[in-house]
């Protein structure tokens, strides 16, 4: 379906199309940003909330340029994203009604937090390691999402512990991450077991999760 132009082609096509040379993507409902091979930074799709980061909220069918710096890596939420630049700053823009922007103002265009090595985006809370190895996660926390122990939502990044991390993901309201020593955790909703901790209780802050090759 390309009924936003969230294909950033003009029709709807049930195959792939080449568009032009990328090195990574992620995608939303709705929305589409890319980095191209030369590390420009491109958005396009639906843009009511300024999600495409181009200043306005016009929604486009084909790739527009998000400013002129280069990037490293997108992520995309529902109705927000963000990247990290080259130098390892983390910017965000679009939709900030839960604080998932990591600011306090809903904005239509890249804004500077400060500077990470990774990032995870759901529809409306996200988490990031910075470049210190310390994850950090803002936005709704209804489920205890954020893993700060609490299920506050948080407007503005709230560090989750004190241990070094080197990966992170997140869903719709639950969080895992991967710490140093390959460990996992999660947290956040439960419901159907997906933290994988053999409960289904909420959990609000990080919980170890048994190796995979247990026997």
């Amino acid at each position: 379906l390309n009924s936003s132009g969230e294909l950033g082609l003009y029709d709807n096509l049930g195959y792939p199309t080449d568009i032009t040379s990328w090195s990574s993507l992620a995608m939303s409902v709705n929305h589409t940003a890319g980095i191209r091979s030369d590390g420009k930074l491109f958005t396009w799709g639906v843009n009511t909330n300024g999600q495409l980061g181009n200043a306005s909220t016009i929604s486009r069918s084909s790739p527009v340029q998000v400013g002129t710096d280069s990037w490293i890596h997108v992520s995309a939420g529902a109705t927000h994203t963000a990247a990290i630049r080259y130098d390892n700053l983390l910017f965000t823009w679009g939709l900030n009604s839960s604080g998932e922007l990591g600011l306090y103002d809903n904005l239509g265009y890249p804004t500077d937090i400060t500077s990470w090595s990774s990032l995870a985006m759901s529809v409306n809370h996200t988490a990031g390691i910075r470049s210190d190895g310390m994850l950090f996660a803002w936005g709704l926390n209804t489920s205890g999402q954020l893993g700060d122990g609490t299920r506050t939502s948080r407007s503005f990044p709230t560090q989750i512990g004190t241990r070094s991390w080197k990966s992170v993901s997140v869903n719709n309201a639950s969080t895992a991450a991967i710490d140093i020593n390959d460990n996992l955790y999660a947290w956040g909703l439960n419901t159907s077991g997906q933290l994988g901790d053999g409960t289904t209780a909420y959990r609000s802050s990080p919980v170890q999760i048994g190796s995979f090759f247990d026997t």
